[in-house]
């Protein structure tokens, strides 16, 4: 709780199957019920999956949903073989997943 009182916001991050969904839909109301801004991030996301939209659905009606998602790309997966983040490899498959995370978090603290 104390970690939590100090927060500006918490990003929740789930897969999408079931599983998943079920374990983080119990947190958000812990984060509620404390009062703590946050929003759910879909993360190794397969957005032609039938599950995705699923997820995305079940997520909103727990909480706020980053509008974002990471998707389950190997370029994204590989940097920690090279040590960097995939935003610091050119050309690289999902840069603009973690760029579009990044603008909706400074959007939602006001940076």
């Amino acid at each position: 709780r104390l970690l939590l009182a100090r927060a500006d916001y918490c990003l929740v991050p789930t897969g999408q199957s079931p599983a998943d969904l079920n374990s983080v839909t119990e947190w958000m109301g812990v984060l509620k019920r404390e009062q703590v801004r946050a929003a759910f991030l879909l993360n190794r996301t397969k957005r032609q999956a039938k599950s995705f939209e699923r997820a995305k659905l079940r997520l909103i009606k727990q909480g706020q949903l980053c509008p974002f998602d990471i998707r389950d790309l190997e370029d994204i997966s590989n940097v920690h073989e090279v040590g960097v983040g995939v935003q610091e490899i050119s050309g690289a498959r999902g840069r603009e997943d973690i760029e579009g995370v990044w603008d909706f978090v400074r959007s939602q603290i006001g940076v």
